[in-house]
């Protein structure tokens, strides 16, 4: 995928209400202007080097393809074709791996391992430069990564819930919990702060 087609993700985010505070009912709608593509096509940078305005931004635009990517999963709409990443599962589809070839928590992992698997084959192709974009897309993939398919550590079925009520309230949360095999791990707290990252309470990590 390049950047003109990464970019249209964000012009399409762009178009879905949000607000900046879960605690207040407060939507807004941001319209995807020039300034906005620009500051998303500027050369990534480590963390000390971007503004406090800068990374208020960033951090805004992280909230703001959350957003898209809970929409898409809702479906299960991929961002490349499951072909792909057959690798990834050792050539096993989703059924043997999750136990379930449908419903709601397959329409998310389908949704995710496609969107982790574009992101990682287009950061590993070599390039000019990196654009800022890539930053953002990385937090969100990996916000999303810690929450629900951490690589350790454990994952909380109320922390999921209440992701999913923020994010895709028209999921069926008590089917997506039940069908969910990584919430057999016992519970702990780690999603916690991933929930917060994912809501934007604490700073963005910005890494290059």
């Amino acid at each position: 995928m390049n950047n003109e087609e990464w970019l249209k993700y964000f012009e399409e985010a762009y178009k879905l209400p949000f607000r900046e505070d879960v605690r207040f009912d407060e939507w807004e709608k941001k319209e995807f202007t020039k300034s906005d593509r620009d500051f998303l096509l500027l050369k990534a940078k480590s963390m000390r080097e971007y503004s406090t305005i800068e990374r208020e931004q960033c951090l805004q635009i992280v909230q703001i393809f959350t957003r898209l990517f809970f929409k898409k999963a809702i479906k299960g709409e991929t961002f490349c074709p499951l072909e792909k990443i057959k690798s990834d599962f050792m050539g096993n589809s989703f059924e043997k791996v999750y136990g379930y070839s449908s419903g709601p928590f397959i329409n998310l992992a389908k949704t995710y391992w496609t969107f982790r698997h574009q992101l990682n084959e287009d950061t590993d192709r070599p390039k000019e430069y990196t654009p800022l974009f890539y930053q953002i897309l990385r937090n969100v993939e990996t916000n999303i990564a810690g929450a629900f398919f951490p690589s350790a550590g454990v994952v909380s079925a109320k922390v999921q819930k209440n992701i999913l009520k923020e994010f895709a309230p028209e999921i069926d949360v008590e089917r997506f919990l039940s069908e969910n095999p990584l919430l057999k791990r016992k519970s702990g707290c780690l999603g916690s702060l991933l929930f917060l990252l994912l809501l934007t309470i604490i700073l963005i990590r910005l890494v290059v």
